[in-house]
C-alpha cells in the first residue's frame, strides 16, 4: 500500500532536484527507439552520479509504466498544454502520478530518481509521440 503522508510539493521539488543534480542519468539511459538520445545539455556538470545498473532499472520501470494505456490516458490529458521542457513535464506529472498511486490506480515506487526518469523519458520521446493516439 502506498504511503498516504506524501507532501506533493516537497516531493516535486525533490524530483526537480534529481533532474538538475543527476544530468548524467539522461546519458546512462539507453537510447529510445526512433531517437538519437536527446537529453539535457552535456555541458552541465553532474553534481551527483547514478550507477548504470540503477539508471537502467529506472528506465525499465519508466518504459513499462508508459506502456500502460490507463496511465498514458491520464498523462496525455495532463500534458496536453505543457511545453516541451523536462522541468515542466516533471512539475505536471509528479502530482498526477502520486495521486494515481495513492488512489490505488497504479503502483509506482515513490522515488524521486524514478519520477525524474519518467519525466526525462517523456521529454526524450516527445509529448506528441507519447500522446499520438490522443491528439
Amino acid at each position: 500500500m502506498p504511503k498516504a503522508n506524501i507532501n506533493q510539493d516537497e516531493f516535486t521539488a525533490e524530483v526537480l532536484r534529481a533532474i538538475r543534480d543527476y544530468p548524467d542519468l539522461a546519458y546512462r539511459l539507453p537510447a529510445l527507439p526512433g531517437t538519437k538520445g536527446v537529453g539535457v545539455q552535456r555541458r552541465v556538470k553532474a553534481r551527483r552520479r547514478v550507477k548504470t545498473d540503477e539508471a537502467k532499472e529506472y528506465q525499465r520501470i519508466a518504459t513499462q509504466l508508459l506502456r500502460q494505456r490507463r496511465l498514458n490516458t491520464a498523462l496525455c490529458k495532463a500534458l496536453h498544454s505543457v511545453a516541451h521542457d523536462v522541468f515542466e513535464i516533471a512539475k505536471t506529472i509528479t502530482p498526477l502520478l502520486i495521486s494515481l498511486n495513492l488512489a490505488g490506480l497504479t503502483t509506482i515506487p515513490v522515488n524521486p530518481l524514478l519520477f525524474a526518469t519518467i519525466a526525462m523519458t517523456i521529454y526524450r520521446m516527445g509529448i506528441s509521440a507519447l500522446c499520438a493516439e490522443y491528439a
